[in-house]
């Protein structure tokens, strides 16, 4: 019995080991995401508030259910529809992130030796602050950013 509960617990430790290693490389990943495509996003979402803004002044001066009206307004759904791509993706990004201590909290903790319980502890602490993506460091990639964009882009 005793043996078995060792076993257990050794099979626990390593599970939890290869966690906290999944986690820093998804940050690590994360960040030279952010590295490299940071700005290339910040300049994307700016040219589009600032294309949607002239569509939707084209729209509003165009005569309605003509070819041009029709144009238009496809056009500020595909620029809309391209930026949520990637705010959605930061929304589940973020949610799927903070769930994690959540997630370790809800588990069976306490029935783990102790060193387990530290382990968990260091991974709780490493998922404290929920991965955020962001254009530039500006703005983060999130459905609220692009209500925001949305309501900017039309005022």
């Amino acid at each position: 019995l005793e043996e078995k509960y060792e076993i257990k617990n050794t099979l626990v430790y390593r599970g939890i080991c290869e966690n906290v290693e999944h986690y820093d490389f998804i940050f690590r990943f994360v960040n030279d995401i952010q590295d490299t495509y940071g700005f290339v996003i910040l300049t994307q979402f700016v040219v589009s508030i600032i294309v949607i803004c002239m569509a939707c002044l084209q729209l509003s001066i165009a005569e309605p259910l003509t070819p041009l009206f029709f144009a238009m307004l496809i056009y500020i759904v595909a620029l809309l529809i391209e930026v949520l791509f990637y705010c959605y993706y930061g929304t589940i990004l973020y949610e799927e992130s903070n769930s994690i201590v959540h997630a370790i909290y809800m588990s069976e903790w306490y029935d783990y030796d102790e060193k387990s319980k530290r382990a968990l502890i260091t991974l709780m602490e490493r998922t404290k602050r929920p991965m955020i993506m962001t254009t530039g460091k500006l703005l983060d990639l999130s459905l609220q950013s692009w209500t925001w964009i949305i309501r900017r882009s039309y005022s």
